[in-house]
Order: structure tokens, then sequence, then C-alpha cells
């Protein structure tokens, strides 16, 4: 038979064993990314590249002809620097969306709530970060609440006069369609 003291020790060493094992399986931080900003400049927008990484975005207070300056800094899985660049957009025009594709970046811009507006999207491909620009006309007074690329068709949805309205974009032919439904 078992004496109690053996019992009481068995009991002690698993105890210990269990807090020693959980203080070993305690999350590290294997990678940091850090970078120094001033007081005026503006927060970043962090996108997720899953195997690609991380791109975060923000607007400058920088200027060029009409155009707004945008940093775009693609980091590694490691968080590691691959490229820093910047972007010059219309001054009026804010980043309403995002999309992720292996092996590619898509951003979504608009200005405010003007009448007809144009959306300019922007496709950059991460490998060699080849950026391609794009139009998107409407004829509409879209008030935009969904972006997801479909194949290699984007599609653009939300609300036209507080009804819903799903547009469908091909930048293979530059056509935009609004889908019956």
């Amino acid at each position: 038979m078992i004496s109690a003291r053996t019992i009481v020790s068995l009991i002690i060493l698993s105890l210990t064993l269990c807090v020693f094992t959980q203080l070993h399986a305690q999350i590290t931080q294997p990678a940091r990314y850090e970078k120094e900003r001033k007081y005026s400049d503006e927060e970043f927008t962090i996108i997720s590249l899953k195997e690609d990484g991380l791109a975060l975005i923000r607007e400058k207070n920088k200027y060029r002809g009409g155009n707004r300056t945008w940093e775009l800094i693609l980091l590694d899985t490691l968080l590691q620097e691959k490229k820093t660049f910047d972007l010059e957009i219309d001054q009026r025009k804010n980043l309403i969306g995002y999309e992720q594709a292996p092996g590619r970046l898509y951003l979504l811009f608009k200005p405010g709530e003007n009448l007809k507006v144009t959306l300019d999207l922007i496709s950059i491909e991460l490998g060699n970060t080849d950026i391609d620009r794009y139009e998107i006309k409407t004829e509409l007074n879209l008030q935009l609440s969904h972006f997801i690329k479909v194949e290699s068709n984007f599609v653009i949805g939300g609300y036209v006069n507080s009804e819903p309205a799903v547009l469908l974009y091909s930048p293979a032919n530059d056509n935009t369609k609004v889908l019956p439904g």
C-alpha cells in the first residue's frame, strides 16, 4: 500500500511539473516591427497578406500636383521590410477598401459622398511590386459597403438611393456592369 507521504510527494511533483510546463509553453514574440512616427503622422492601416506578410498604408501630409502621397510598406512574414514606396492619389480620395489575393494587393479609393464618383483601384503585385491603376467609372451615387475580388473581376456592393446595388467591374476590358436582382 502507498503511504500518505508518497501520495503528497506525487501531488507536489505533478503540480510542480504542471507549473513549469505552463511557464515553458508561454507564447514568445518572434519578431517586432517598429517605425518612428511624428505626432502629426497618420495611423497605419494594417492589411494581412496571409503567407505574403503584412502591408502598412497611411496617408501622408505631402502633396504633389493635386495628389496626396500615401506611404505603403510591405513586410514579409518575419516583419522585415521588403519594399517601401509612395502612391500618388487624388487628394479628395480616401482608402475605403482593400482585398488580398495570393501575390497581389488591391486598394480601392473613393472621394467623399460625391455624385457619380470615379473609384480608383490600385493593383500591386507583391513579388516585383508592379503597380497597375484602374478607374472605375460609375453613373450612380453609390454608397459603398462591400468590395471583393472574384476570379479576375471585382464585385462592388452598396446602396443607390437607399436601395441595394451590386456592380461588377472587369479590369481586363475596363467594363462596369450593374448586376440585376
